[in-house]
């Protein structure tokens, strides 16, 4: 390009002949920027001249006008493209006029002036602003370092002249600004937009206009190099310049052309899309990247209540709830604002949100992003009220509830089979009754076919497939063994196949039931069944069924036998067999009591047998259903002759009786003492665990004096063990006394003694009885001691004589609970248990010796008296409540010692 640089003088322009003005011309070289063997021609400012010589400094007027005046509209268009029109031309615009701009600089500044190196300025400039032309004309950022990189060229270049190197900024010049004219023709070439993968027409030129471009750059600065006249460099300009600039100018005044158009266009297209956001179901919203709405459809307002102009401006996530984990709301905690990431990555949310009238409305929202010409970020929310699915889920989902819950309390699971992929689809009870593990919804079959029984395998696929081959419903009662727990369940499972159009089997839907207890239940019928067959062919008693109108219709050997019958004889009717004409007031009865109850209790029935022999017979009936019953007949003709022969003997019996009186009433002596002894062997574990006590005592001392009989103190520690040894000896001596005192019914000795301790061992002696027993005792002591004056031997009879008591008054499952209290200064001991209790009646003969609720099972009236007596000994008291049905409560109330005695 051309810039104010040194040239040859050439013939082209007029020069003084004379040696002052070729002085003038060479003294405007200063001598610090000569350098040896390099001749150096100033560009004297020489005017062309006519062929007459005189100067033309019109002409050169007339272009620096022009060029400014072009700079100058250049400029002003090229502000206005930058603010409101196509960027592209208008950094386009900007670069050319820079060239001018240098041009004019280089015609008009004075020879001489120091503002001629400005031109640099201006002609680093062009190409930089062609490259960020062309890359807004291909839709990208242009590089932030071209434009300085522009600058800092010319810069470079002025320093190199002023320091006496134009060689130096010919170089810079003629390598870099070539080099932005290709980099700007790579940029179209390789990022302009292609219909059908090819290049517009139009971009193919503008790419080679820049080559060219970059071709001239190139050659202007050789010439500056080689010294050649700058009007060489003219006409390469204008061949290129001016039709690069004219194709440039001419593709947006095109484009400029066609934009009233495409605004027309675009405002049509406006309106139809409000048209649409309008009428249809979603609501629209168009926010910035901080959630502040910038739009809303009008349906919005239809929908919520809010009219825009109140929702303009507010933050969409006010009135949306969104979920803590939204990739929207983390966005915006995080970094301030949300990213296109976070809107791509959210799934369709649903949120609950308060309208205008306070109801709540559930919304589903989606988003989606776009970028704004000035590349501002903004968010399109399409949502839509969903209130009426929402309640429609809510139902559904409670009814899934519901059906898991009928499904868990029924023990029945639902399932569905797949036979293309074989996997069984199935409810979560479904996996709880087959005792597989894990949240899941489907199995695979081969997990269902590993836990079946061996046995019922086969049979459940033979089963399937006939249910198939008949298009019937498929059901099966088959054994698994659960994985979870090792039971075997009986399983009862209904199925039905679904078939195509084309009439292959599809899917298989059914439900399954754990019928264990149902099968075992039956199993137990059967087996009473087969018990009951076994009773009535055994012909142990005599068996018959029998219809509401009298009709036998079934009966077994051991009933027709005895009345000369056998079984081609039935049926038999019940009037013809009796030697009554009409029901007898016992067969009355009984019919009433079988029809109210369902059972009559047993009767005496005389039946007439075919020899004419009347039959004596004890009869029982239970109903099996309406109007039909079963009879358990038993022949009493040896009751009969059992009574004839009591009879005759009941005189002697009488007698008998007389004798044997006398000696009960000696027996009675004796039984006590033996219940006495019998107590007495109850305590034997009891004494035992006493006097291991102190026998333990004497063994350790013992020992430990064995081991110390070398040591120097020896004899001090055989003393002491001595000594210890009678103290636990006597101690096993008054055990012993009292145990032989109480056997014989003597008074035993009485010392201070813990209550607790006493309870305890009472309750270690009665524990195999309770426990023999199916019987529980829970005992309650205090932690601190409760010492009362007492044999404990005595005490502890007694106790247990209660507990035995109490665990009697139940044939099994009786609790008892014995507790140890401080009353004032007495110590209270309460038992309580939850037999049969007693009534009044009973109440007055408790402590009566031999009287018994009990004597049929064994019971002697004995301890309860022998409790009393001792409790009265030991200056206490004992009292007795009973509720009938409920239990009873014994309270023992013992005097206390007030400090320690022994």
């Amino acid at each position: 390009m051309p810039d104010d640089l040194p040239i040859p003088i050439d013939e082209g322009f007029h020069a003084d002949p004379g040696p002052e003005a070729m002085k003038s011309s060479l003294a405007r070289i200063s001598p610090e920027r000569s350098h040896p063997g390099r001749v150096y021609f100033a560009r004297s400012r020489c005017r062309p001249t006519s062929s007459r010589g005189d100067p033309v400094d019109s002409l050169s007027t007339l272009a620096i006008a022009l060029f400014a005046s072009v700079g100058a509209v250049l400029t002003v268009i090229g502000c206005i493209a930058l603010h409101g029109g196509p960027r592209p031309l208008g950094y386009w615009l900007f670069g050319w006029a820079a060239f001018l701009g240098g041009a004019c600089i280089s015609l008009g500044i004075p020879e001489g002036s120091s503002l001629g190196p400005v031109s640099y300025f201006f002609g680093s400039l062009v190409t930089p602003l062609m490259v960020l032309g062309a890359h807004a004309h291909v839709g990208r950022p242009g590089p932030t370092w071209v434009l300085p990189l522009g600058f800092l060229l010319g810069v470079s270049r002025l320093a190199f002249f002023q320091a006496g190197l134009p060689l130096g900024a010919d170089l810079l010049a003629g390598t870099l600004e070539p080099g932005f004219a290709l980099f700007a023709a790579t940029t179209i070439w390789r990022h302009c937009p292609r219909r059908n993968g090819k290049r517009s027409l139009t971009d193919s030129f503008l790419a080679l206009g820049f080559v060219a471009l970059a071709i001239v750059e190139a050659l202007d600065a050789t010439t500056h190099m080689v010294g050649l006249p700058i009007l060489v460099m003219w006409a390469p300009w204008s061949l290129v310049g001016l039709p690069l600039f004219s194709l440039q100018a001419a593709l947006y005044i095109h484009r400029l052309a066609g934009a009233a158009d495409r605004a027309r266009e675009a405002e049509a297209y406006a309106k139809r899309l409000n048209i649409l956001a309008e009428s249809a179901r979603d609501l629209i919203v168009e926010a910035d990247d901080r959630g502040t709405m910038l739009y809303v459809s009008g349906n919005v307002a239809r929908e919520t209540g809010f009219p825009a102009s109140e929702l303009i401006g507010r933050n969409a996530f006010d009135f949306l709830e969104l979920d803590e984990n939204s990739p929207v709301l983390r966005s915006l905690r995080e970094k301030g604002r949300i990213t296109e990431d976070a809107v791509a990555i959210s799934l369709p949310e649903t949120n609950r949100v308060v309208v205008q009238d306070g109801s709540e409305r559930w919304f589903e929202s989606t988003g989606t992003t776009y970028r704004t010409a000035s590349n501002e970020l903004r968010i399109l929310i399409f949502t839509r009220d969903v209130t009426e699915r929402r309640a429609r889920e809510s139902a559904i989902e409670r009814n899934e509830r519901r059906l898991a819950r009928a499904e868990r309390i029924a023990s029945l699971g639902s399932w569905e089979y797949d036979p293309k992929t074989k996997k069984i689809y199935c409810s979560t009870e479904m996996l709880r009754l087959f005792g597989l593990p894990g949240n899941r919804n489907e199995i695979d079959l081969a997990e269902i076919e590993s836990i079946l029984h061996p046995d019922d395998l086969d049979q459940v696929f033979v089963r399937s497939r006939e249910a198939d081959r008949q298009r019937s419903v498929f059901e099966i009662v088959y054994r698994i063994r659960r994985p979870n727990d090792g039971e075997l369940r009986y399983i009862r499972t209904v199925g039905e196949r679904e078939f195509r159009d084309d009439g292959e089997p599809g899917r298989m839907n059914g439900a399954s039931m754990d019928v264990t207890k149902q099968v075992e239940l039956e199993n137990t019928l059967r087996r009473g069944e087969e018990h009951l067959r076994t009773l009535v062919d055994s012909n142990i008693v005599g068996v018959f069924y029998f219809k509401g109108n009298g009709m036998i219709h079934e009966a077994n050997d051991a009933f027709l036998s005895a009345l000369g019958c056998s079984q081609a004889d039935l049926p038999l009717d019940w009037m013809a067999i009796s030697p009554e004409d009409q029901p007898s007031v016992a067969d009355r009865t009984a019919l009433n009591e079988l029809e109210q109850n369902g059972v009559a209790l047993p009767f005496e029935k005389t039946f007439r047998s075919r020899t004419g022999e009347e039959i004596m017979m004890l009869i029982g009936a239970a109903s099996l259903g309406p109007r039909f019953a079963m009879a358990i007949a038993v022949d009493l003709s040896e009751r009969v002759r059992a009574e004839a022969y009591i009879a005759r003997y009941q005189k002697e019996l009488e007698e008998t009786i007389a004798i044997r009186t006398n000696e009960l009433i000696e027996s009675r002596g004796r039984l006590a003492e033996a219940d006495r002894l019998a107590a007495v062997g109850t305590l034997a574990a009891g004494v035992a665990h006493q006097i291991n006590n102190p026998i333990g005592a004497i063994l350790n001392s013992t020992e430990y004096a064995l081991l110390c009989r070398d040591d120097d103190d020896a004899p001090r520690i055989f003393e002491e063990a001595l000594q210890a040894n009678l103290v636990e000896a006597r101690r096993c001596a008054r055990i012993v006394k009292s145990m032989l005192l109480f056997s014989r019914d003597e008074p035993t000795a009485k010392w201070s003694e813990d209550l607790s301790r006493v309870i305890r061992r009472a309750h270690r002696a009665i524990a195999p009885y309770a426990e023999d027993h199916d019987s529980i005792v829970l005992v309650h002591t205090p932690t601190e001691e409760i010492r009362a004056r007492i044999s404990p031997i005595e005490i502890e009879q007694a106790i247990v004589n209660i507990l035995r008591n109490a665990i009697e008054s139940r044939e099994t499952s009786v609790t008892i609970s014995v507790t140890l209290r401080q009353v004032d200064k007495s110590a209270e001991i309460e038992i309580l248990d939850n037999g049969r209790g007693f009534d009044d009646e009973a109440r007055e003969h408790l402590f009566v010796p031999f009287y018994s609720t009990r004597t049929r099972s064994g019971g002697t009236g004995l301890g309860l008296s022998v409790a009393h007596g001792i409790i009265t000994d030991h200056g206490g008291e004992i009292r007795i409540d009973s509720i009938p049905g409920e239990g009873t409560r014994v309270v023992i109330l013992l005097p206390i010692l007030e400090g320690d005695c022994d």
